[in-house]
């Protein structure tokens, strides 16, 4: 079952949360550093965001997947048009949940839900490291819009 995400899910909510920073800080130790990735004042914060769209999925009576999103306006200038965005802040299905479907159901839930608000396209981030996050926005039909290019070696 989908739902709007409640102060009450917090700590199943958290939980998630450090599975997916664990994922970012095993493999990007030189961004991301070990630590509290959700404080409940930034959850407060979240749930009382008007423009934020969040949402759990429960199953067994527990939280196993979460989305948190943003929408956002760009701003028009000269060159480029004023656009409205859904930004994906946050997708992640607890690991023992993942491959049923929870991950694509809760992407589909915002994906309605936006239909009817204007907005011109849903966006996110994700790591190049992440290949299964990478293979499965794929599956949902999500398109490459930009790529971003480091280089560490100075």
């Amino acid at each position: 079952m989908i739902r709007e995400m409640l102060l009450e899910d917090y700590e199943e909510v958290k939980e998630l949360f450090y599975e997916v920073h664990n994922l970012h800080l095993e493999n990007r130790p030189d961004i991301y550093k070990d630590g509290n990735p959700l404080p409940l004042k930034y959850f407060e914060e979240l749930l009382n965001d008007k423009e934020n769209l969040n949402y759990v999925y429960i199953l067994d009576n527990k939280v196993v997947g979460v989305l948190t999103s943003d929408i956002k306006t760009t701003l028009d200038n000269y060159i480029i048009k004023t656009r409205k965005i859904c930004f994906i802040e946050s997708l992640g299905v607890k690991e023992n949940y993942q491959h049923q479907g929870i991950g694509r159901k809760l992407y589909e839930h915002l994906k309605n839900e936006v239909k009817s608000k204007n907005i011109d396209a849903i966006e996110l981030n994700v790591w190049g490291f992440n290949e299964n996050a990478i293979k499965f926005y794929k599956s949902l039909g999500m398109n490459i819009k930009n790529i971003k290019y480091e280089d560490t070696n100075l």
